[in-house]
């Protein structure tokens, strides 16, 4: 799983972002024709944020997945109970 999260958020959006036509070997660099040639403030704003974005949606959705768990089945019951915390009223 780290080595998706990393190829996709690491390296394949720089890579898709990245202009090569000044480097070599010409074949390959060809196909890689993004619109950064270095890391200029545009690049900040677009490509940088994204992965900022990703990086903490990826923090966030564990301790959401944690209180989603906990949290549905509690509010269930409350709801179930008409919200009055007595466990024996349906």
């Amino acid at each position: 799983m780290f080595y998706a999260q990393f190829f996709n958020t690491g390296f394949l959006l720089l890579l898709v972002n990245a202009n090569m036509s000044e480097h070599s070997p010409k074949f390959i660099t060809q196909f890689i024709r993004g619109p950064y040639h270095d890391y200029t403030p545009d690049w900040y704003s677009e490509v940088g944020n994204k992965i900022i974005l990703a990086m903490v949606i990826n923090s966030v959705m564990p301790i959401v997945g944690v209180v989603s768990t906990a949290g549905v089945p509690y509010a269930l019951r409350m709801l179930d109970n008409n919200w009055t915390g007595d466990p024996y009223k349906t």
